[in-house]
């Protein structure tokens, strides 16, 4: 059974540049860092033990495309995940 999962950033890496593209404008150290604050943290947990990921090797990446997908449509993240025959995979969890 393998998982695959992100872990989120424990020590964050500052840079001294005065400003960052943020979405196409230009926006301030101290304004990302409050954005930063009011951000979530998303875990998405996978298990890729199972027949639709033998069959078809691009089974992961298009499980985090419907993942990305659902969210740009619905503004937030489906509980579960589920793979191309209708099995549940994973889940997402969400915390402040």
């Amino acid at each position: 059974m393998q998982f695959y999962s992100v872990a989120p950033i424990q020590q964050p890496i500052w840079c001294h540049l005065t400003s960052l593209p943020y979405s196409g404008i230009m926006v301030t150290l101290d304004e990302q860092t409050e954005r930063r604050k009011k951000m979530n943290t998303v875990t998405i947990v996978i298990n890729t033990d199972n027949a639709a990921f033998e069959d078809n090797p691009n089974e992961l990446s298009d499980i985090l495309e419907s993942i990305a997908i659902h969210y740009k449509e619905n503004g937030h993240f489906a509980d579960y995940v589920y793979d191309s025959n209708g099995n549940n995979v994973g889940m997402i969890l969400m915390e402040k």
